[in-house]
């Protein structure tokens, strides 16, 4: 875990996926930052990415 001056804290796990916890606003807390506020345009991309994942699909797989 990392904070990013006094209000936004980074959480990554072993397997790379990182949490994005903004302060800032008390309407975000508890919410995943969207998309257009993460600042770090590749981070902002791979989130716009994962957005198009079809987790449906992917859930179906892993049952079978």
């Amino acid at each position: 875990m990392a904070w990013v001056g006094t209000d936004i804290l980074i959480a990554c796990s072993s397997d790379g996926y990182c949490s994005i916890m903004s302060l800032k606003d008390e309407n975000l807390i508890g919410q995943r930052l969207p998309n257009e506020l993460v600042e770090d345009e590749t981070l902002r991309d791979h989130y716009t990415a994962m957005d198009t994942v079809d987790l449906k699909r992917f859930e179906s797989i892993v049952k079978n």
